[in-house]
């Protein structure tokens, strides 16, 4: 029902088809209006669409480098996130919510979760944090005594320390150091924040 077509710019810009348009959304105006006359008069109609998955990801780092941002500026903590992560709040798309459901989905998987950490003294001046994800699994009990088993997936928070060389920049890491061939060791420590389902300022 959409079409992708190439700008000049290189972009791809989506549009509704002539079929679309006359098949399913036109016979709904009619019947909220219920005059020809009136939807003469309409010129115009601005169709909203999901987001693609690219666009959401964009989305998702754009959030995550302002709040990347004021935990520099404000903590002097370095927040760094990988692919896992990125898959793992990108399930909190809605699309009935659009762009807000993804910020929505920052503050409350992320952002709570680094506060809550600060305030009980789990991470402080200093530390880089990994955002990663993790896989939860869940059985639910049957009356006739089976159950089921799902999976589903949550931010996780891991302190990053390293030894003997460089640290991880932009969410890559070499272990080892080519100008003086010293070794670096990576440790992963995961934080486990209590309440962090309640708000907290960051």
């Amino acid at each position: 029902d959409t079409d992708k077509q190439q700008e000049d710019d290189g972009k791809s810009r989506i549009t509704v088809s002539k079929q679309f348009k006359d098949k399913v959304v036109k016979p709904i105006l009619k019947r909220h209006f219920r005059r020809d006359e009136f939807l003469g008069r309409i010129n115009e109609m601005v169709y909203f669409l999901p987001f693609s998955k690219s666009e959401i990801n964009k989305l998702l780092l754009k959030e995550l480098e302002f709040w990347k941002k004021r935990a520099k500026e404000q903590h002097n903590i370095d927040i760094i996130w990988d692919r896992k992560a990125l898959d793992c709040l990108a399930d909190g798309y809605d699309i009935n919510y659009g762009a807000r459901s993804l910020k929505h989905e920052i503050e409350r998987s992320v952002v709570n979760q680094l506060a809550a950490a600060h305030e009980q003294g789990l991470i402080e001046s200093g530390n880089q944090i990994l955002l990663t994800a993790q896989e939860n699994l869940f059985h639910t009990p049957f009356s006739n005594g089976s159950k089921s088993e799902s999976i589903s997936r949550s931010v996780k928070l891991q302190k990053v320390e390293t030894t003997g060389g460089r640290s991880l920049i932009s969410g890559l890491f070499n272990s080892t150091n080519n100008n003086n061939n010293q070794t670096t060791n990576v440790t992963y420590t995961d934080i486990k924040p209590e309440d962090h389902l309640k708000t907290y300022q960051f």
